[in-house]
């Protein structure tokens, strides 16, 4: 008899990691106007996410990760990082 094991797994590549980490500096900016953990940054385009966000996030009370990553890329014409 033979046993046959498999294993799934998800590779998540950099930038999904980087947007679904975003996602949760997102949410904490929006729900107070800033994010408790700034120093975790490492990247400058969370630091851009962050203060552009936290400049502007009584505008976007409603708006999801994804509308929030289209206007952030858009309004500073980067081709998706």
């Amino acid at each position: 008899m033979k046993i046959a094991l498999f294993f799934l797994f998800k590779v998540k590549c950099y930038y999904f990691a980087l947007w679904k980490c975003l996602r949760s500096v997102a949410d904490s900016t929006l729900k107070s106007g800033y994010c408790r953990n700034t120093s975790k940054f490492n990247e400058p385009i969370e630091i851009e996410f962050y203060n552009w966000l936290k400049s502007n996030y009584e505008d976007y009370q409603d708006y999801d990760i994804i509308t929030l990553r289209k206007k952030l890329l858009s309004k500073n014409n980067h081709k998706g990082e």
